[in-house]
């Protein structure tokens, strides 16, 4: 007999943190095959919107279409799922917001660019650079300026 799902026990299409970092894990390897979420779709025969669901943990993807965006992407099962159950926000300590801004088109193409610096004085210089532009935005003096 099927258990019936309560607060304490989620149906099994129930969404949950490990969905969201699933769904994290997709969107990071798209982006990174620059794949916009309507090519994904198309490659794997579901909507655009399908895809911005499973990249939201809103919708469970299944183990047969999560090979499907393995072969599509590229990546491998053991890659995509190395570390998963210590990737829950809750656990690695990192902020929602910086989880999430990782996961955007321009830290993607950010990082690729910042890994092909390969001086320790430039890639200094860059980081000061963000850190400046950021207490900018934030309202704040540029730090060493008065």
């Amino acid at each position: 007999m099927k258990k019936a799902a309560t607060k304490d026990t989620p149906s099994a299409s129930a969404s949950n943190e490990f969905d969201k970092v699933i769904g994290a894990r997709l969107k990071f390897y798209r982006l990174s095959r620059e794949f916009s979420q309507t090519a994904l779709g198309r490659e794997a025969g579901i909507t655009f919107q399908q895809i911005q669901k499973y990249e939201n943990g809103l919708n469970r993807i299944t183990v047969s279409r999560l090979i499907d965006f393995s072969r599509i992407l590229d990546f491998s099962m053991t890659e995509f799922f190395d570390g998963i159950c210590t990737s829950v926000p809750s656990v690695t300590g990192l902020p929602n917001d910086v989880i999430e801004s990782l996961s955007t088109p321009q830290a993607v193409e950010l990082n690729r660019s910042f890994a092909a610096v390969k001086s320790v004085h430039m890639r200094r210089t860059i980081v000061q650079l963000v850190r400046g532009i950021s207490a900018i935005e934030d309202g704040g003096s540029v730090p060493g300026q008065a």
